[in-house]
């Protein structure tokens, strides 16, 4: 427990022995564990220089170290051991490795062989994160953006960022990978022989989702804020940060976390009902649709009736919803119409900004409000386009994408009457 103490071992020598943490090292307050960590040293004893690979390790939950510097004993003990079995198979093969055991060498094989940019992380990302997803998708869980889901986004939006930087088209090799994994766990986990058809295409579809925002995210690495890399193309934060560190670019964390925040509140508020816009939360998804509900409303405006105003709105992660006075229905030839126009407009990837102004100039420049809402004399509006020859300008608290075209191919999916002298359209993104 401290400089001099006494080490107790059994067919073990001294020389094997490496003290690597002193209890006065800890913080003030922290919780304290003798542990007995297994190790296997591939290269000769006693050395700190790397070449250890830790394969188990058995947690002592004795003490709890108090202000004062003093250890108290907890009032319950336990032992709380945790191995590596895929360590343990490297460690028997004598090589530190874990990714050249028997269950990824076939799959490793066939990422090598198009491994362009040579570095190994990127496999090994890909590999296990692969890995996971398939496990994951095997038991019944979907890629979305709440709880489980979203561990299964992140881990293959992951996976895509590092086949980008090895220039590796994921997709391509996607189902050999997945057969290969398959095969390794067949016999203890038959389901993933059988559902590989099913998770193969939730991973492809999700991968070719997320494709058009990688492309054009990986662009704006250093052009753009990092928290708009995560909020606006659905880059995991770990991942901007090792984007940023490849670019020799500083990566803020206490800067992105401020925004993290606010991101949150923003989706707080949104769970209270209290959210503006009609949005159901702030999700990356929910904000793409937001910005598509500004298109829909100018190219209704522009088809079909200038007259035309926003009544009432409902945007969830998989679809919006926009209620607008209008006397009759809208015809199937000019919903065509607005759609293709709403999908130029994401096309020619226009920049959307906000601005704060007086409301009076907003008015006078011909910016939308919603039908019957009070505004305060000093407004956010925000523009789609240019500010002096914009598609769409709206008095709106966001969120927000950066550019129309992060938000995918825009579809209508039903339009019908929400009461007198009222219509309702539902529409998707993807």
């Amino acid at each position: 427990l401290s400089r001099g103490s006494k080490i107790l071992h059994c067919r073990v020598r001294p020389a094997h022995l490496v003290a690597y943490f002193l209890a006065h090292q800890l913080d003030s307050t922290s919780s304290y564990q003798p542990r007995n960590k297994i190790s296997c040293l591939l290269e000769s004893p006693n050395c700190q220089c790397g070449r250890f690979m830790e394969i188990a390790n058995s947690v002592f939950m004795q003490y709890v170290k108090q202000a004062d510097g003093s250890l108290t004993e907890l009032k319950q003990k336990s032992v709380d051991f945790g191995g590596g079995l895929e360590r343990l198979v490297a460690a028997t093969n004598n090589d530190p490795d874990i990714f050249n055991i028997d269950i990824f060498v076939e799959a490793k094989k066939i990422l090598d062989d198009v491994n362009l940019a040579g570095d190994v992380k990127n496999i090994r990302v890909i590999l296990d994160h692969i890995r996971a997803a398939m496990f994951i998708i095997d038991a019944g869980v979907q890629p979305s953006n709440k709880e489980q889901g979203y561990i299964l986004r992140r881990l293959i939006r992951r996976a895509a960022v590092h086949s980008k930087i090895a220039n590796i088209v994921l997709n391509t090799n996607l189902i050999l990978i997945l057969r290969k994994l398959g095969e390794s766990y067949s016999s203890l986990y038959p389901s993933i022989a059988t559902n590989r058809g099913q998770i193969h295409q939730i991973i492809s579809d999700e991968l070719v989702k997320f494709e058009s925002s990688l492309e054009k995210g990986m662009k704006m690495i250093g052009k753009t804020s990092q928290f708009d890399l995560f909020q606006t193309y659905g880059f995991p934060p770990e991942i901007i940060e090792e984007l940023f560190r490849q670019k020799g670019l500083s990566f803020d964390k206490e800067e992105f976390g401020k925004e993290f925040k606010k991101h949150q509140e923003l989706s707080r508020t949104a769970a209270k009902g209290m959210f503006k816009g009609g949005l159901a939360d702030a999700s990356e998804q929910t904000t793409k649709l937001h910005t598509a509900h500004h298109l829909l409303l100018a190219a209704l405006q522009k088809i079909v009736d200038p007259n035309i105003k926003q009544r009432g709105s409902n945007i969830t992660a998989e679809r919006l919803r926009m209620d607008f006075n209008f006397v009759r229905k809208v015809t199937p030839e000019e919903l065509k119409k607005v759609e293709e126009l709403v999908n130029e407009k994401i096309k020619e990837d226009l920049k959307v900004e906000r601005v704060e102004m007086k409301r009076e100039e907003a008015e006078q420049i011909g910016v939308q409000m919603e039908f019957g809402h009070k505004y305060p004399d000093r407004v956010s509006v925000y523009f789609v386009g240019p500010r002096d020859d914009f598609f769409s300008a709206e008095f709106c608290g966001g969120p927000h994408v950066a550019r129309t075209g992060v938000i995918g191919t825009f579809h209508i999916l039903k339009e019908e009457s929400a009461g007198a002298g009222v219509r309702r359209i539902y529409a998707a993104a993807q």
